[in-house]
């Protein structure tokens, strides 16, 4: 439970970052591009999950 907290808030703190540089940069963030961050960002979290239970 304690790893998945830590998990959840690191995504957070990914896609803040995210939103951060698109501002920066002068530019409306596209929700596609936003999509696909979070997409890669959760199947990453599965895929290393996957491995932690093989191992």
């Amino acid at each position: 439970m304690k790893g998945q907290k830590k998990e959840k808030k690191g995504f957070f703190k990914i896609q803040n970052e995210y939103r951060r540089k698109v501002r920066e940069k002068g530019e409306q963030p596209s929700p596609t591009a936003e999509l696909k961050s979070i997409v890669l960002i959760l199947f990453t979290l599965i895929l290393m999950k996957w491995l932690y239970m093989f191992i």
